[in-house]
């Protein structure tokens, strides 16, 4: 569905020895073929569980997910988005500490391609807007609070498709979890389909 393609065209005759001019056109791709990974995607709870555990900050283990979610979209132009929707991670108690608790709000615009089975993004520069609000609970009840912009994750590496699963795999020295995802809606069709 996407990257170069070659064809072999044939042609034959037996009336005549002159030449001429044929016009060739590649049949458009279905929906079948190049639905995936286009289409509006939200994060599974089990995958959110599993990277929230990964996102242990400064070596506090235990980091865990409270609400929200991460919606991906992957539109058929090339273009997309990756939105935090209020995603809420909670750290467990550590002495003076009571509580942090940390949310991400904002999305990126991205443009894709796939190049040989794998998901490659390039973030569109100035569409970054996440923002990390965190509270920090002390034991004699001070509060800290923190707003701090955010690059959000990088969502590149290669990728699994069935109908409405996607599953993606870090691209080696980039992130260093697997993301689920499920489809919202039907899958996208193509212009004139």
């Amino acid at each position: 569905c996407d990257g170069e393609r070659s064809y072999r065209i044939i042609w034959g005759s037996t009336h005549s020895a002159e030449s001429g001019d044929i016009d060739i056109h590649s049949q458009p791709g279905t929906a079948s073929v190049c639905a995936c990974p286009a289409g509006n995607w939200q994060e599974t709870i089990e995958s959110l569980k599993r990277v929230t555990l990964i996102w242990a900050v400064g070596g506090v283990d235990g980091i865990k997910y409270v609400s929200g979610g991460v919606r991906l979209d992957v539109n058929l132009d090339h273009t997309g988005a990756l939105t935090y929707q209020s995603l809420t991670t909670e750290s467990p108690p550590a002495d003076p500490v009571i509580t942090t608790r940390a949310t991400l709000s904002g999305s990126y615009n991205f443009t894709w391609r796939v190049i040989g089975g794998r998901l490659f993004v390039i973030r569109q520069g100035g569409t970054t807007h996440i923002n990390l609000h965190s509270e920090t609970h002390f034991k004699d009840g001070h509060v800290v609070i923190n707003d701090v912009p955010n690059v959000g994750r990088s969502i590149a590496g290669s990728f699994n498709c069935e109908v409405n699963l996607l599953h993606i795999s870090p691209v080696p020295g980039n992130a260093a979890y697997d993301l689920d995802y499920e489809r919202i809606g039907g899958a996208p069709v193509p212009d004139g389909h």
